[in-house]
């Protein structure tokens, strides 16, 4: 394992904006062992989340990198939470102001929509209680980037 984290750290990734596909694809060729993936993937996060100490160029260049070849990787083995992370993370560093637009919004709004949710979830909940059926209630908030994403298709 660690011979093929050696490996991949080696690799070159300053042209992987035009040739992300190919790298991902080579990224998950050149290893046999999916811990290889699990680790280079929590590096970037540990990474992404000690970025704001960087120069704003090397923030850029790393979230851009994180975008194309991090998050989907992380989306094609199922890890959810890490690729929104990542793409939260990564849009922090590439697009600030809508960034922070969004945060402030999901803030200012969330009590607002925790009593929402409260209130659909209340009647669901009594129906099912009354039926002595055994479940888990869960929900989620969509991401910054998810949220950013569904705007510019609405546009």
């Amino acid at each position: 394992m660690s011979e093929e984290l050696i490996k991949l750290s080696k690799i070159d990734t300053n042209n992987q904006i035009t040739q992300a596909e190919n790298f991902r694809k080579l990224l998950l060729s050149l290893t046999s062992d999916i811990r290889v993936i699990l680790v280079k993937l929590a590096e970037r996060l540990f990474v992404m989340r000690s970025l704001d100490f960087e120069e704003r160029e090397i923030q850029e260049k790393v979230a851009i990198e994180t975008f194309n070849l991090y998050a989907p990787i992380a989306h094609r083995f199922g890890l959810y939470q890490i690729k929104s992370e990542l793409e939260d993370l990564a849009m922090k560093f590439t697009n600030r102001v809508v960034y922070d637009f969004i945060t402030k919004q999901l803030q200012d709004t969330a009590a607002k929509r925790n009593k929402f949710i409260r209130e659909i979830i209340s009647p669901i909940k009594s129906g099912l209680d009354s039926h002595s059926l055994s479940y888990v209630i869960k929900n989620r908030m969509k991401s910054v980037y998810s949220i950013w994403n569904k705007m510019q298709k609405k546009m």
